[in-house]
């Protein structure tokens, strides 16, 4: 497996997303090989910056998906 990383997920910050501003996110799997839908990943596991999403969750452990896996 490749490194490990931390998700987080909110569909506030997913919306806005959606209204035209473009982000290009790999896949992103848990240690079973299911997909986890992220929309921030961090390195530590606490985040280290002014977080303006009021619904922003914790999604685990996460390895980048690679099709050389």
């Amino acid at each position: 497996m490749s490194d490990i990383w931390h998700a987080w997920y909110s569909a506030e910050a997913e919306a806005v997303e959606m209204m035209g501003i473009e982000c290009s996110m790999p896949i992103y799997l848990d240690a079973e090989g299911n997909h986890v839908k992220v929309t921030f990943v961090t390195r530590e596991k606490e985040l280290d910056y002014n977080c303006q999403w009021e619904d922003l969750q914790y999604r685990g452990e996460v390895y980048k998906w690679s099709n050389e896996n």
